[in-house]
């Protein structure tokens, strides 16, 4: 049932009380204190200098450019920092849906499970009670970035599903795994999801409709009505999956080119469906006929991967149906998140554009059909 886990450094597991610093707080000192208590270095920070980088809606992201008291410290010159995002009704969003408890466990306990190429995590910690964490990681620039807007290349798909089946195999049917309480916030919370979609998808539909064409607000409103037996349906197998596996949380030709993707953002992690994740980034990252060009060779070759991965008792016949159903979850997730997070110029475009075009994809699949016919 499990493929080989790439050696990954074990991130000591914090408490619900462990200290987490406010970015401002991130200073030499306390940059002192965590690398020598990790053993990354046992010279002293004597400054450091922060400039954000990336595009999170509920996390905010840093570059720390470190310099020491000597150079034979064996100190990284630079870090990123991840922290609670400093917009509140971001903040009170991840709270919701526990976030960034996710994140910070991911890499303490998933991420040395698996094979996905994750950045190498430094430094965990988060305080429950205020709803606040750090993570201080790898800095792997020069890197690629592809603008979820403007959407992936049918080779950058192809490269997402390699990796991504290094995520599900190794865990797939783990129930040590994917039995954890906190990786399955989502099915707690699944009977309040489903009251409350028709209310989230009334508010979008009311503030975006005259924006979309009226073949997608159809398929929005068919999502709608049957959030329910979509949401109620059990999983064939189930396994890790990243949530939100996407082009803006992937870093191409990592490390000046030697790592060729890592995956980032994981907030949303949770025990799922694999397909979930397949259906997600191909529906919302390939334009559409790219993605009706290429899915069936990109979603085979992910089902030949997990099954020369160890993956027994999934067969073709059933991906492919799992594929066609869990298109549904991009509309859902991506309906939820423009409602709930800070509203801004690029969120809107970017929602916009992957509804656009997940609703082709619900579209050539016949999703709601086989939804309606099979919940």
């Amino acid at each position: 049932m499990t493929g080989a886990a790439r050696e990954h450094r074990q991130v000591p597991e914090t408490n619900s009380q462990s200290p987490t610093p406010l970015v401002d707080d991130i200073d030499a000192e306390w940059l002192t204190g965590v690398l020598r208590s990790g053993g990354e270095s046992d010279a002293a920070v004597v400054s450091v200098e922060r400039e954000p980088v990336g595009a999170g809606q509920v996390g905010d992201t840093y570059r720390l450019a470190l310099t020491y008291d000597r150079v034979d410290g064996g100190g990284p010159a630079t870090l990123v920092a991840k922290v609670a995002a400093a917009n509140e009704s971001s903040r009170e969003a991840a709270a919701a849906h526990h976030l960034y408890e996710r994140e910070v466990r991911f890499y303490e306990h998933v991420a040395p499970r698996v094979g996905i190429r994750t950045p190498q995590c430094l430094h965990a910690a988060i305080d429950l009670g205020s709803n606040t964490f750090v993570l201080l990681l790898e800095d792997l620039a020069p890197l690629v970035t592809v603008d979820q807007i403007v959407g992936m290349t049918v080779a950058d798909a192809e490269l997402a599903l390699t990796e991504l089946a290094r995520l599900h195999a190794p865990v797939w049917g783990d129930q040590a795994i994917t039995d954890l309480p906190w990786l399955n916030y989502g099915k707690e919370q699944r009977d309040q999801v489903g009251l409350f979609a028709a209310p989230l998808f009334d508010t979008f539909l009311e503030r975006y409709d005259a924006e979309l064409e009226p073949q997608v607000s159809s398929v929005i409103r068919s999502v709608r009505d049957l959030a329910g037996a979509y949401l109620s349906h059990e999983p064939a197998a189930v396994t890790v999956v990243h949530g939100d596996y996407r082009a803006d949380n992937m870093l191409f030709a990592a490390c000046g080119g030697t790592i060729p993707l890592v995956v980032v953002d994981w907030q949303t992690v949770g025990s799922g469906p694999g397909l979930l994740d397949v259906a997600y980034v191909l529906g919302t990252g390939l334009a559409p006929d790219d993605r009706a060009a290429h899915e069936e060779r990109l979603v085979r070759g992910y089902h030949d991967a997990i099954t020369a991965a160890g993956v027994t008792g999934y067969d073709w016949a059933q991906c492919w149906d799992d594929y066609r159903r869990y298109a549904t979850y991009a509309v859902l997730m991506l309906v939820t998140a423009a409602v709930i997070v800070e509203r801004t110029e690029r969120g809107d475009t970017m929602f916009l554009a992957m509804l656009r075009r997940a609703a082709a994809q619900i579209n050539d699949l016949d999703t709601v059909s086989l939804i309606a016919n099979k919940p």
